[in-house]
């Protein structure tokens, strides 16, 4: 499991096995957990999300080389945390630098139990 340390803008910086590049990790400044102390189970499941990069990411390529307009080359850039630290159901917004589409980029929506792709589009999907 990957450890992690949020800053008190309640991000961090992560090294995913799928990537050589560094990925950030960030809270949404719209949940009440931007404004609470994060429990160890909260910063557990994000962790574990993080360690299982291999599945995810894996889903996440498969869908960018199906979409011909993001190009070639795709980097994760931040991993967005969705869910509240009462919520039973991990949700996780992933945000890829594409070469085709530099300006928006592409975004994901990830389920973090079964990492099921909820919802794909531009990068705006991963943080809204």
């Amino acid at each position: 499991m990957h450890a992690i340390s949020f800053d008190d803008e309640k991000s961090a910086i992560v090294r995913i096995n799928a990537q050589r590049e560094l990925v950030f990790v960030e809270l949404s400044d719209s949940l009440d957990a931007f404004d609470e102390e994060l429990s160890d189970h909260y910063v557990s499941t994000i962790s574990t999300f993080i360690g299982q990069s291999d599945v995810w990411y894996r889903n996440c390529v498969n869908v960018l080389n199906g979409d011909q307009a993001a190009g070639n080359f795709f980097r994760l850039m931040v991993i967005y945390v969705l869910f509240e630290q009462s919520s039973s159901d991990s949700v996780f917004g992933l945000l890829f630098r594409v070469d085709g589409d530099i300006e928006h980029g592409r975004g994901f929506k990830v389920n973090g139990d079964d990492f099921s792709i909820m919802e794909y589009g531009l990068g705006d999907i991963s943080f809204c």
